[in-house]
């Protein structure tokens, strides 16, 4: 339940915010071009804080709330972490092994295999191309993740390092992740990251698509006017909408790669607070998917954490 404030710049959920929060929240919107952005603040035993400051969309002035939800771009990274960390507790899958015994398209010529925890931590080899085109309009079908991660792959320098040598962000490793989780697991990706990790951490408002009755926020792009015709043909058909004053809005999309960057939800889920014990839950064949689940347990952890997501889209 949203309580009332005197500062017209903040929708308070939850809790009393500290003193200054709203300046320094206000410095960093104006710094960082954000129209809207949430907040929550936990601790071991519960939701100390949680407020939307600005707006969710500026056309509707809607305002942003701790409710709202927004797209998690690369936090989803440690969800699918935490997915192949359960499969691997659950003895389906084997974080040394290498990744091609799961994903046979994943060899590279000339240079060792990497291993599956290679992929984790982004020390596979593998390059990052720039994802500008690794999207979909909300109401387009979504293209198989299998096919994306495929094209990638045989792209000339797929692999730019040797697998164990160095450290570099890739984002085709976590696509490449996200399919051998979904190997591991006998289901799709989002399926066993809502068997396995959101479903044991009562995260209901989070997952892969948009929920009709949670308001979304609007991503918008800060770019002078005079670049509208290039951000056109730089993002996919459909994805970018109206100027909005220095903002070209963005229509509602989905990410192409749900395990690198897929996620939608609010703040309020707060992953953090808990630690996932058990099994995974996930059956053990697909034959057996309505008949075998086990019980998994939350239990809280002693660490204070903090989650703040707002709706700038220019990363």
């Amino acid at each position: 339940m949203q309580t009332a404030t005197r500062d017209p710049f903040a929708t308070i959920s939850t809790g009393t915010p500290p003193a200054g929060t709203a300046t320094t929240v206000a410095t960093m919107m104006r710094t960082g071009n954000i129209p809207g952005l949430s907040v929550a603040v936990v601790d071991r035993d519960r939701l100390r804080f949680a407020a939307g400051y600005g707006l969710a969309d500026r056309v509707g002035n809607t305002p942003s709330t701790a409710a709202t939800a927004y797209l998690w771009f690369s936090m989803t990274k440690i969800v699918t972490a935490t997915a192949a960390l359960r499969l691997a507790d659950d003895g389906r899958l084997d974080l040394d092994a290498p990744a091609g015994q799961y994903l046979g398209g994943l060899r590279p010529r000339g240079t060792e295999q990497p291993t599956v925890r290679q992929l984790l931590t982004h020390t596979a080899g593998l390059g990052n191309p720039l994802p500008l085109r690794w999207t979909h309009p909300a109401d387009a079908e979504p293209p198989d993740p299998h096919a994306l991660l495929g094209r990638l792959l045989t792209r000339r320098h797929a692999f730019t390092h040797p697998a164990g040598k160095v450290a570099r962000y890739s984002n085709v490793g976590y696509l490449a992740a996200g399919e051998i989780i979904s190997a591991a697991a006998g289901m799709s990706f989002t399926d066993c990251v809502q068997h396995a990790v959101l479903r044991p951490l009562g995260m209901d408002h989070t997952g892969f698509r948009y929920r009709a009755d949670t308001a979304r926020a609007t991503g918008y792009i800060r770019t002078p006017r005079i670049t509208d015709p290039l951000m056109r043909r730089l993002l996919p058909d459909g994805i970018v909408g109206d100027r909005n004053g220095p903002f070209l809005t963005l229509n509602p999309f989905y990410v192409d790669g749900p395990a690198y960057g897929g996620l939608i939800g609010d703040v309020l889920a707060q992953p953090c607070r808990r630690e996932i014990r058990g099994a995974t839950g996930l059956p053990r064949s697909r034959a057996g998917a309505t008949a075998e689940h086990d019980r998994c347990r939350c239990a809280e952890t002693p660490r204070p954490r903090h989650k703040v997501s707002g709706q700038r889209h220019d990363r």
